[in-house]
């Protein structure tokens, strides 16, 4: 299982993102702000949560294709119940 999905790029992308939505509610909880750092630790790079500008959805899905791309593969694949791919 592949761990490290996201490229240079898309990774402050998308961890910009994770921000956004964890401090939707106005809080960053300790076990958020771990998670974000957990998985720009597991993309090789850190960083403070504190510091990530806010970012528009739109903008994360331009840069974000490469998940499209791989799921769009996986269709040919059975799915897991859980998924609900599009």
């Amino acid at each position: 299982m592949d761990l490290v999905v996201l490229n240079e790029q898309e990774i402050t992308y998308a961890l910009r993102g994770f921000r956004d939505v964890v401090a939707s509610n106005g809080t960053i909880t300790p076990a958020e702000r771990r998670f974000i750092e957990v998985v720009a630790e597991l993309h090789g790079t850190k960083v403070d949560v504190d510091t990530l500008p806010s970012i528009a959805p739109g903008e994360v899905a331009e840069v974000i294709t490469s998940l499209i791309s791989a799921s769009e593969s996986c269709s040919s694949r059975r799915s897991p119940p859980w998924w609900k791919g599009t």
